[in-house]
């Protein structure tokens, strides 16, 4: 969005907007393969860590983020080293290293939460990781 020409405080309002209408908003990171990912934000307000998906293209990877989020709010809870099947792909979830937390990746999400002002919740995220991927260490 910003890319686009909307401002800092108007992409953290369309994200409240989806948040309040959906439960969860996806933000994508990035435009070109393989570097490219995406990740929630929302999610750890009804208890579940948010998810990040690497390496897809943005549009997959909002569906795939998305269909997961609609599984959540239906009372799924997924965790690390869990096993997912989602449309013919499988998936593995896994714990987001604390030092990911630390270094600015998940900087929209820390904004989000910092502008909405205390109580913070605690950041946790899930890595959503196709069957045959290796989980690239960052």
């Amino acid at each position: 969005m910003m890319c686009n020409g909307a401002t800092f405080d108007e992409v953290l309002f369309h994200i409240h907007g989806l948040i309040e209408r959906f439960g969860w908003a996806v933000v994508p990171v990035g435009h070109r393969l393989p570097s490219t990912w995406a990740y929630t934000i929302g999610l750890v307000e009804v208890d579940h860590p948010e998810l990040t998906v690497k390496g897809m293209p943005p549009e997959m990877a909002g569906r795939l983020l998305n269909r997961l989020g609609d599984l959540i709010l239906d009372g799924r809870k997924f965790r690390d080293g869990q096993e997912i099947t989602v449309g013919t792909r499988r998936y593995r979830f896994a714990s987001v290293p604390d030092r990911q937390l630390e270094n600015g990746r998940f900087a929209i999400w820390v904004n989000y939460y910092g502008a909405l002002g205390p109580p913070h919740p605690e950041p946790r995220f899930l890595d959503v990781v196709p069957q045959g991927q290796r989980r690239k260490r960052s």
